[in-house]
Protein backbone atom coordinates (compact mmCIF):
# COMPACT_ATOMS: atom_id res chain seq x y z
CA UNK A 1 0.00 0.00 0.00
CA UNK A 2 2.68 2.28 0.88
CA UNK A 3 4.47 1.30 -2.72
CA UNK A 4 0.91 2.47 -4.27
CA UNK A 5 0.60 5.35 -2.36
CA UNK A 6 4.31 6.79 -3.15
CA UNK A 7 3.88 5.95 -6.92
CA UNK A 8 0.43 8.08 -6.98
CA UNK A 9 2.41 11.22 -5.44
CA UNK A 10 4.90 10.43 -8.13
CA UNK A 11 2.89 10.49 -10.57
CA UNK A 12 0.83 14.01 -9.73
CA UNK A 13 4.06 15.67 -9.28
CA UNK A 14 5.40 14.31 -12.76
CA UNK A 15 1.97 16.00 -13.72
CA UNK A 16 2.48 19.03 -12.27
CA UNK A 17 6.09 19.36 -13.61
CA UNK A 18 5.05 18.71 -17.25
CA UNK A 19 2.30 21.31 -16.53
CA UNK A 20 4.75 23.99 -15.61
CA UNK A 21 7.08 22.69 -18.54
CA UNK A 22 4.72 23.26 -21.36
CA UNK A 23 1.40 25.04 -20.51
CA UNK A 24 2.92 27.45 -17.91
CA UNK A 25 5.52 28.32 -20.18
CA UNK A 26 3.80 29.17 -23.16
CA UNK A 27 0.71 30.60 -22.13
CA UNK A 28 0.41 33.96 -22.70
CA UNK A 29 -3.41 35.36 -21.67
CA UNK A 30 -5.05 38.32 -23.27
CA UNK A 31 -3.24 41.83 -23.24
CA UNK A 32 0.18 40.89 -24.61
CA UNK A 33 3.37 41.57 -22.75
CA UNK A 34 1.52 44.86 -20.40
CA UNK A 35 -0.26 42.24 -18.79
CA UNK A 36 1.71 38.93 -18.73
CA UNK A 37 3.64 38.94 -15.34
CA UNK A 38 -0.02 39.32 -13.97
CA UNK A 39 -1.52 36.76 -16.34
CA UNK A 40 1.69 33.84 -14.83
CA UNK A 41 1.20 34.82 -11.40
CA UNK A 42 -2.47 34.04 -11.46
CA UNK A 43 -1.55 30.61 -13.88
CA UNK A 44 1.13 29.93 -11.57
CA UNK A 45 -0.84 30.18 -8.10
CA UNK A 46 -3.36 28.21 -9.68
CA UNK A 47 -1.47 25.31 -10.98
CA UNK A 48 0.89 25.17 -7.60
CA UNK A 49 -2.37 25.38 -5.38
CA UNK A 50 -4.36 22.71 -7.60
CA UNK A 51 -1.15 20.33 -7.03
CA UNK A 52 -0.88 21.28 -3.14
CA UNK A 53 -4.75 20.05 -2.93
CA UNK A 54 -4.08 16.71 -4.50
CA UNK A 55 -1.01 15.96 -2.19
CA UNK A 56 -2.85 17.14 0.81
CA UNK A 57 -5.76 14.48 -0.32
CA UNK A 58 -3.19 11.79 -0.77
CA UNK A 59 -1.40 12.20 2.51
CA UNK A 60 -4.96 12.29 4.63
CA UNK A 61 -5.54 8.75 3.05
CA UNK A 62 -2.14 7.74 4.11
CA UNK A 63 1.93 9.03 4.89
CA UNK A 64 4.27 8.50 2.49
CA UNK A 65 7.76 8.58 3.20
CA UNK A 66 10.41 8.57 0.49
CA UNK A 67 14.25 7.63 1.44
CA UNK A 68 16.98 9.82 1.39
CA UNK A 69 20.48 9.85 2.06
CA UNK A 70 22.51 11.82 3.92
CA UNK A 71 23.32 14.90 1.40
CA UNK A 72 19.68 14.88 0.05
CA UNK A 73 18.72 15.30 3.31
CA UNK A 74 20.98 17.88 4.58
CA UNK A 75 19.98 20.42 1.33
CA UNK A 76 16.49 19.47 1.87
CA UNK A 77 16.96 20.76 5.97
CA UNK A 78 18.76 24.15 4.65
CA UNK A 79 16.04 24.89 2.29
CA UNK A 80 13.43 24.57 5.14
CA UNK A 81 15.56 26.49 7.19
CA UNK A 82 15.08 28.99 4.02
CA UNK A 83 11.79 28.93 4.08
CA UNK A 84 11.19 29.17 7.74
CA UNK A 85 14.06 32.42 8.03
CA UNK A 86 12.04 33.92 4.75
CA UNK A 87 8.94 33.04 6.93
CA UNK A 88 10.40 35.22 10.12
CA UNK A 89 11.33 37.96 7.53
CA UNK A 90 8.39 38.62 6.11
CA UNK A 91 6.30 38.51 9.76
CA UNK A 92 8.84 40.74 11.52
CA UNK A 93 8.99 43.20 8.24
CA UNK A 94 7.63 46.84 9.05
CA UNK A 95 5.77 46.44 5.47
CA UNK A 96 3.79 43.38 7.20
CA UNK A 97 0.89 42.11 6.00
CA UNK A 98 1.57 43.36 2.58
CA UNK A 99 4.52 40.87 2.28
CA UNK A 100 2.61 38.21 2.12
CA UNK A 101 2.03 39.02 -1.54
CA UNK A 102 4.69 41.18 -2.28
CA UNK A 103 4.75 44.82 -3.80
CA UNK A 104 5.99 45.14 -7.15
CA UNK A 105 7.28 42.16 -8.22
CA UNK A 106 4.52 40.12 -6.74
CA UNK A 107 7.40 38.31 -4.58
CA UNK A 108 5.92 37.71 -1.50
CA UNK A 109 5.83 34.91 1.11
CA UNK A 110 3.10 33.46 -0.82
CA UNK A 111 5.32 33.26 -4.35
CA UNK A 112 8.35 31.93 -2.22
CA UNK A 113 6.36 29.18 -0.57
CA UNK A 114 5.16 28.21 -4.30
CA UNK A 115 8.78 27.81 -5.06
CA UNK A 116 9.41 25.94 -1.87
CA UNK A 117 6.41 23.40 -3.29
CA UNK A 118 8.22 23.02 -6.74
CA UNK A 119 11.25 22.33 -5.14
CA UNK A 120 10.10 19.68 -2.03
CA UNK A 121 7.63 18.00 -4.93
CA UNK A 122 9.87 17.88 -7.60
CA UNK A 123 13.24 16.66 -4.87
CA UNK A 124 10.65 14.09 -2.79
CA UNK A 125 8.53 12.69 -5.30
CA UNK A 126 9.57 13.48 -9.22
CA UNK A 127 10.44 11.06 -11.56
CA UNK A 128 13.87 12.75 -13.36
CA UNK A 129 12.78 10.73 -16.16
CA UNK A 130 13.45 11.12 -20.41
CA UNK A 131 9.66 11.56 -20.83
CA UNK A 132 10.07 14.67 -18.92
CA UNK A 133 12.82 15.75 -20.60
CA UNK A 134 10.91 15.51 -23.83
CA UNK A 135 8.18 17.39 -22.75
CA UNK A 136 10.62 20.50 -22.23
CA UNK A 137 12.47 20.32 -24.85
CA UNK A 138 9.52 20.24 -26.76
CA UNK A 139 8.10 23.18 -25.18
CA UNK A 140 11.40 24.68 -25.94
CA UNK A 141 11.34 24.48 -29.51
CA UNK A 142 7.55 26.02 -29.24
CA UNK A 143 8.58 29.17 -27.09
CA UNK A 144 12.37 29.52 -29.30
CA UNK A 145 9.47 29.74 -32.66
CA UNK A 146 7.53 32.09 -30.86
CA UNK A 147 10.88 34.50 -30.49
CA UNK A 148 11.18 33.26 -34.12
CA UNK A 149 8.77 34.41 -35.22
CA UNK A 150 8.86 37.51 -33.22
CA UNK A 151 12.68 38.47 -34.45
CA UNK A 152 11.47 38.55 -37.85
CA UNK A 153 8.93 41.29 -37.43
CA UNK A 154 5.63 38.95 -36.29
CA UNK A 155 3.68 39.30 -33.50
CA UNK A 156 2.00 35.82 -32.33
CA UNK A 157 -1.13 36.03 -29.64
CA UNK A 158 -1.02 40.15 -30.24
CA UNK A 159 2.00 40.21 -28.00
CA UNK A 160 2.74 43.73 -29.01
CA UNK A 161 -0.07 46.85 -29.38
CA UNK A 162 -1.07 46.69 -33.36
CA UNK A 163 1.85 48.14 -35.69
CA UNK A 164 4.38 47.36 -32.86
CA UNK A 165 7.00 44.96 -33.33
CA UNK A 166 9.86 43.24 -30.84
CA UNK A 167 12.21 46.06 -32.66
CA UNK A 168 10.17 49.21 -31.45
CA UNK A 169 11.52 48.00 -28.08
CA UNK A 170 13.40 51.13 -26.09
CA UNK A 171 11.58 53.19 -28.61
CA UNK A 172 7.61 53.24 -28.83
CA UNK A 173 7.61 51.64 -25.18
CA UNK A 174 10.02 51.16 -22.52
CA UNK A 175 12.60 47.43 -22.33
CA UNK A 176 12.26 44.62 -24.20
CA UNK A 177 9.61 41.87 -24.76
CA UNK A 178 10.40 38.48 -26.57
CA UNK A 179 8.95 34.95 -26.41
CA UNK A 180 6.06 33.99 -24.06
CA UNK A 181 8.01 35.00 -20.75
CA UNK A 182 7.55 38.87 -21.59
CA UNK A 183 10.99 40.81 -20.71
CA UNK A 184 13.99 39.80 -22.87
CA UNK A 185 15.78 39.26 -19.29
CA UNK A 186 13.07 36.76 -18.13
CA UNK A 187 13.53 34.95 -21.80
CA UNK A 188 17.14 34.95 -20.94
CA UNK A 189 16.40 33.11 -17.63
CA UNK A 190 14.37 30.84 -19.54
CA UNK A 191 17.03 30.09 -21.86
CA UNK A 192 19.49 30.16 -19.13
CA UNK A 193 18.25 26.52 -17.54
CA UNK A 194 17.32 25.12 -21.05
CA UNK A 195 20.47 25.76 -23.16
CA UNK A 196 23.11 23.68 -20.14
CA UNK A 197 19.84 21.00 -19.54
CA UNK A 198 19.33 20.35 -23.01
CA UNK A 199 23.05 20.03 -23.98
CA UNK A 200 23.94 17.69 -21.34
CA UNK A 201 20.70 15.35 -22.39
CA UNK A 202 22.22 15.48 -25.44
CA UNK A 203 25.96 14.20 -24.53
CA UNK A 204 25.03 12.01 -21.39
CA UNK A 205 21.60 10.52 -23.03
CA UNK A 206 21.69 7.43 -24.25
CA UNK A 207 20.20 5.93 -27.57
CA UNK A 208 19.83 7.65 -31.36
CA UNK A 209 17.09 9.54 -29.98
CA UNK A 210 18.89 11.93 -28.07
CA UNK A 211 20.36 13.56 -31.01
CA UNK A 212 17.10 15.22 -31.71
CA UNK A 213 17.85 17.77 -29.05
CA UNK A 214 20.39 19.21 -31.33
CA UNK A 215 17.09 20.60 -32.92
CA UNK A 216 16.29 22.66 -29.45
CA UNK A 217 19.92 23.28 -28.32
CA UNK A 218 21.00 24.82 -31.69
CA UNK A 219 17.52 27.22 -31.27
CA UNK A 220 18.37 28.14 -27.62
CA UNK A 221 21.99 28.93 -28.91
CA UNK A 222 20.17 31.34 -31.67
CA UNK A 223 18.13 32.76 -29.59
CA UNK A 224 20.02 34.13 -26.86
CA UNK A 225 22.75 35.31 -29.46
CA UNK A 226 20.20 37.44 -30.76
CA UNK A 227 18.08 38.92 -28.20
CA UNK A 228 21.73 39.85 -26.77
CA UNK A 229 21.21 39.40 -22.59
CA UNK A 230 24.67 38.91 -21.51
CA UNK A 231 23.62 36.89 -18.38
CA UNK A 232 21.72 34.27 -20.54
CA UNK A 233 24.83 34.44 -23.16
CA UNK A 234 27.13 33.66 -19.97
CA UNK A 235 24.69 31.29 -18.80
CA UNK A 236 23.99 29.57 -21.60
CA UNK A 237 27.73 28.83 -23.42
CA UNK A 238 29.80 30.03 -20.31
CA UNK A 239 28.18 27.72 -17.45
CA UNK A 240 27.96 24.80 -20.52
CA UNK A 241 31.86 25.00 -21.05
CA UNK A 242 32.25 24.98 -17.28
CA UNK A 243 29.98 21.80 -16.89
CA UNK A 244 31.64 20.07 -19.76
CA UNK A 245 35.07 19.17 -17.77
CA UNK A 246 33.26 18.85 -14.63
CA UNK A 247 30.34 16.79 -14.80
CA UNK A 248 28.94 16.28 -18.47
CA UNK A 249 31.69 14.49 -20.37
CA UNK A 250 31.76 11.32 -19.19
CA UNK A 251 35.41 10.02 -20.10
CA UNK A 252 37.93 11.37 -17.15
CA UNK A 253 40.83 11.72 -19.43
CA UNK A 254 38.47 13.91 -21.83
CA UNK A 255 37.47 15.99 -19.01
CA UNK A 256 40.99 16.67 -17.57
CA UNK A 257 42.28 17.61 -21.19
CA UNK A 258 38.89 19.75 -21.96
CA UNK A 259 39.89 21.18 -18.22
CA UNK A 260 43.44 22.45 -19.39
CA UNK A 261 42.21 23.67 -22.61
CA UNK A 262 39.64 25.44 -21.15
CA UNK A 263 41.90 26.93 -18.21
CA UNK A 264 44.29 28.13 -21.13
CA UNK A 265 41.18 30.01 -22.58
CA UNK A 266 40.17 31.55 -19.88
CA UNK A 267 43.97 32.81 -19.21
CA UNK A 268 44.12 33.97 -22.79
CA UNK A 269 40.99 35.71 -22.56
CA UNK A 270 41.65 37.45 -18.95
CA UNK A 271 45.06 38.84 -21.01
CA UNK A 272 43.43 40.16 -24.04
CA UNK A 273 40.75 42.15 -21.82
CA UNK A 274 43.53 43.44 -19.70
CA UNK A 275 45.84 44.30 -22.67
CA UNK A 276 43.08 45.49 -25.19
CA UNK A 277 40.51 47.53 -25.34
CA UNK A 278 37.99 46.34 -27.96
CA UNK A 279 35.17 48.75 -28.78
CA UNK A 280 32.36 49.72 -26.70
CA UNK A 281 30.13 47.52 -24.66
CA UNK A 282 30.83 44.36 -22.17
CA UNK A 283 34.53 43.64 -23.41
CA UNK A 284 35.10 47.80 -22.97
CA UNK A 285 33.42 47.68 -19.68
CA UNK A 286 35.74 44.59 -18.54
CA UNK A 287 39.03 46.20 -19.88
CA UNK A 288 38.31 49.11 -17.58
CA UNK A 289 37.33 46.80 -14.59
CA UNK A 290 40.31 45.06 -15.07
CA UNK A 291 42.44 48.30 -14.61
CA UNK A 292 40.88 49.56 -11.98
CA UNK A 293 38.44 51.75 -13.52
CA UNK A 294 34.96 51.77 -12.10
CA UNK A 295 31.76 53.54 -13.59
CA UNK A 296 28.44 53.08 -12.36
CA UNK A 297 26.81 52.97 -15.27
CA UNK A 298 28.57 49.78 -16.32
CA UNK A 299 26.66 46.48 -16.77
CA UNK A 300 23.61 49.02 -17.83
CA UNK A 301 23.63 50.32 -14.79
CA UNK A 302 24.18 47.02 -12.53
CA UNK A 303 27.28 48.63 -10.21
CA UNK A 304 25.03 51.69 -9.37
CA UNK A 305 22.31 49.15 -8.48
CA UNK A 306 24.79 46.86 -6.24
CA UNK A 307 26.53 49.42 -4.71
CA UNK A 308 22.92 51.26 -3.43
CA UNK A 309 21.37 47.64 -2.36
CA UNK A 310 24.57 46.84 -0.66
CA UNK A 311 23.79 49.54 1.51
CA UNK A 312 20.50 48.71 2.67
CA UNK A 313 21.70 45.52 4.20
CA UNK A 314 23.35 46.71 7.71
CA UNK A 315 19.70 48.53 8.35
CA UNK A 316 18.25 45.34 8.72
CA UNK A 317 21.10 42.37 8.22
CA UNK A 318 19.47 39.62 9.90
CA UNK A 319 15.93 39.07 8.68
CA UNK A 320 15.85 41.86 6.29
CA UNK A 321 13.20 43.98 5.20
CA UNK A 322 10.71 41.22 4.00
CA UNK A 323 9.65 39.77 0.75
CA UNK A 324 9.69 41.92 -2.50
CA UNK A 325 10.11 45.28 -0.23
CA UNK A 326 13.16 46.99 -2.05
CA UNK A 327 11.02 49.22 -3.62
CA UNK A 328 9.79 50.23 -0.33
CA UNK A 329 13.11 50.96 1.18
CA UNK A 330 15.09 52.04 -2.07
CA UNK A 331 15.81 55.89 -2.16
CA UNK A 332 17.95 56.24 -5.07
CA UNK A 333 17.05 56.26 -8.50
CA UNK A 334 18.96 54.48 -11.72
CA UNK A 335 19.32 57.49 -14.45
CA UNK A 336 20.43 55.95 -17.79
CA UNK A 337 21.24 58.22 -21.19
CA UNK A 338 20.35 57.49 -23.88
CA UNK A 339 22.85 59.19 -26.87
CA UNK A 340 21.28 58.58 -30.14
CA UNK A 341 17.94 60.12 -28.37
CA UNK A 342 19.21 62.74 -26.11
CA UNK A 343 17.03 61.52 -23.38
CA UNK A 344 17.84 60.51 -19.58
CA UNK A 345 16.09 57.72 -18.61
CA UNK A 346 14.72 57.72 -14.52
CA UNK A 347 13.77 54.42 -12.85
CA UNK A 348 12.72 53.21 -9.33
CA UNK A 349 14.85 50.15 -7.99
CA UNK A 350 12.69 47.65 -6.95
CA UNK A 351 14.84 44.69 -7.55
CA UNK A 352 19.09 44.10 -6.92
CA UNK A 353 19.43 42.55 -10.18
CA UNK A 354 21.56 39.92 -9.11
CA UNK A 355 18.90 37.40 -7.25
CA UNK A 356 21.64 36.49 -4.65
CA UNK A 357 21.66 39.92 -3.09
CA UNK A 358 18.41 40.05 -3.47
CA UNK A 359 17.93 37.72 -0.87
CA UNK A 360 20.64 39.01 1.56
CA UNK A 361 18.37 42.33 1.89
CA UNK A 362 14.95 41.48 1.64
CA UNK A 363 15.11 38.12 3.07
CA UNK A 364 17.92 38.38 5.32
CA UNK A 365 21.63 36.95 6.06
CA UNK A 366 20.07 34.13 8.05
CA UNK A 367 17.71 32.91 4.92
CA UNK A 368 20.47 33.95 2.35
CA UNK A 369 22.93 31.70 4.00
CA UNK A 370 20.81 28.63 4.13
CA UNK A 371 19.90 29.48 0.29
CA UNK A 372 23.70 29.89 -0.50
CA UNK A 373 24.30 26.31 1.12
CA UNK A 374 21.80 24.60 -0.11
CA UNK A 375 23.16 25.30 -3.98
CA UNK A 376 26.47 24.56 -3.15
CA UNK A 377 26.01 21.78 -1.49
CA UNK A 378 24.04 20.26 -4.09
CA UNK A 379 26.57 21.64 -6.71
CA UNK A 380 28.73 19.30 -5.05
CA UNK A 381 26.34 16.31 -4.92
CA UNK A 382 25.89 16.49 -8.45
CA UNK A 383 29.38 16.48 -9.19
CA UNK A 384 30.48 13.60 -6.61
CA UNK A 385 28.08 11.67 -8.35
CA UNK A 386 28.72 12.87 -11.75
CA UNK A 387 28.15 9.20 -12.83
CA UNK A 388 24.60 9.87 -12.40
CA UNK A 389 23.23 11.12 -15.91
CA UNK A 390 19.67 12.36 -14.48
CA UNK A 391 21.26 14.14 -11.60
CA UNK A 392 24.00 15.59 -14.10
CA UNK A 393 20.99 17.11 -16.54
CA UNK A 394 19.06 18.45 -14.77
CA UNK A 395 21.54 19.64 -12.24
CA UNK A 396 23.07 21.80 -15.50
CA UNK A 397 19.77 23.43 -15.82
CA UNK A 398 20.15 24.59 -12.50
CA UNK A 399 23.37 25.63 -12.36
CA UNK A 400 22.34 27.38 -15.79
CA UNK A 401 19.31 29.26 -14.30
CA UNK A 402 22.29 29.97 -11.07
CA UNK A 403 24.70 31.69 -13.48
CA UNK A 404 22.49 33.95 -15.01
CA UNK A 405 20.76 34.72 -11.37
CA UNK A 406 23.59 36.51 -10.23
CA UNK A 407 22.24 39.22 -13.31
CA UNK A 408 18.97 38.18 -12.58
CA UNK A 409 15.45 38.71 -11.41
CA UNK A 410 13.42 36.44 -9.45
CA UNK A 411 10.38 36.36 -10.47
CA UNK A 412 7.42 33.87 -10.96
CA UNK A 413 7.66 33.71 -14.96
CA UNK A 414 11.16 32.16 -14.59
CA UNK A 415 11.92 30.99 -11.62
CA UNK A 416 9.94 28.05 -11.08
CA UNK A 417 12.14 26.17 -13.95
CA UNK A 418 15.41 26.68 -11.43
CA UNK A 419 13.22 25.13 -8.76
CA UNK A 420 12.32 22.02 -11.03
CA UNK A 421 15.18 21.29 -12.11
CA UNK A 422 16.96 21.82 -8.93
CA UNK A 423 14.45 19.38 -7.60
CA UNK A 424 14.57 16.43 -9.95
CA UNK A 425 18.47 16.65 -9.73
CA UNK A 426 18.33 16.00 -6.09
CA UNK A 427 15.43 13.04 -6.85
CA UNK A 428 17.43 11.30 -9.28
CA UNK A 429 20.42 11.39 -6.20
CA UNK A 430 17.72 10.34 -3.55
CA UNK A 431 16.79 7.25 -6.60
CA UNK A 432 21.27 6.41 -6.55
Amino acid sequence: MEKGKTLSASALTSLFIAVLFSVYLLAVGKGGYTSITSFKYGLFLAICGAYAFGLTALFCRRRTRPKVGRGVAAVLALMGLFLLFTAVSACLSPYFPQTLLGFHRREGLLTVACYGLCFFGAALFGRPSRRLIAVFAVSVVLFCLVCFSQLLGGNPFHFYPEGLTYYDGNDAYRYEFIGTAGNAGLTGAVLSAAGPLLTAALLRGQGKSRFLLLIPVVMVWAVTLKIRVAAAVAAVFGGTLLLLPSVILRNPAHRRRFALVLLLVVLLAIAGIYCFDIGGGTLHELHALSRGEWDDGFGTGRLFIWRSVAALVPERPLFGGGCDTLGQRMTAEFRRYDAAKDVTYTAAIDAAHNEYLNILVSEGLLAFSAYAAALVLSLALVVRHRQNNAAVIWGSGAFGYGVQAFFGLRVCIAAPFLFLCWGLALAALREE
